[in-house]
């Protein structure tokens, strides 16, 4: 099964607060999360690890992924 990440799990690994990590969200440059509830919402962590490796490829840099 597909490991989910809460916001907090995502805000550790982007070193993003909140308010940024929506911001990005609502101006399409970050994936929007999984609503797996009526106030829950995940990540699933394949595409935030995918989204960093992309952003570290942008900036000609590589970075390894999380066990």
């Amino acid at each position: 099964m597909q490991r989910l990440l809460t916001l907090t799990e995502v805000m550790e690994r982007l070193t993003l607060g909140r308010t940024a990590i929506y911001k990005m969200i609502r101006a399409g440059k970050f994936p929007a999360p999984l609503k797996i509830g009526e106030r829950a919402s995940r990540w699933p962590a394949d595409v935030v690890e995918n989204w960093l490796q992309d952003r570290a490829r942008e900036a000609g840099h590589e970075i390894n992924r999380a066990a």
